[in-house]
């Protein structure tokens, strides 16, 4: 637990606890996540009430995690619609289970992932193109034939 801490950055040596499976970095000042990416999974990442923008949350993109906290992260939280908070949290960290307390629906992974689809190029700049998935990138390189037929 390293909560209320006033922490403003994540020291190197985080990424050599391997056995680390619950993190609670709430109630600091973090504004980048640097180090975090090492780890394979978490149980629970509670990242609430920091200093978090979504370009920081992405790089947990590869990472499985059953339980995330983002909520009290002014610049993650701002918009005034939660659903589009919730779909941004879960395009940017896909392999998601629960987040700030409520499941995600097999639905809702499915709509965000055909939503990312959609819309990478057009919202998202181009150093994130890589949260495409390779199932994307394949369907995008067979002929026109092949998808219709």
């Amino acid at each position: 637990v390293a909560s209320g801490n006033l922490l403003a950055a994540l020291g190197p040596g985080l990424a050599h606890c391997r056995e680390l499976w619950n993190l609670d970095l709430s109630d600091n000042r973090l504004e980048n996540l640097d180090g975090l990416e090492s780890f394979l999974a978490l149980g629970t990442l509670n990242l609430s009430h920091n200093r978090l923008i979504f370009r920081e949350v992405r790089k947990l993109a590869a990472l499985n995690i059953l339980e995330a906290y983002f909520e009290g992260n002014p610049e993650l939280t701002r918009e005034r619609n939660p659903h589009q908070y919730r779909k941004k949290v879960l395009l940017s960290v896909p392999n998601l289970w629960v987040l700030d307390g409520d499941y995600i629906s097999l639905n809702q992974k499915r709509h965000s992932i055909a939503g990312w689809k959609l819309t990478a190029e057009r919202d998202y700049p181009s150093e994130d193109a890589s949260l495409v998935t390779e199932s994307t990138k394949r369907r995008s390189r067979r002929p026109s034939s092949a998808r219709h037929g």
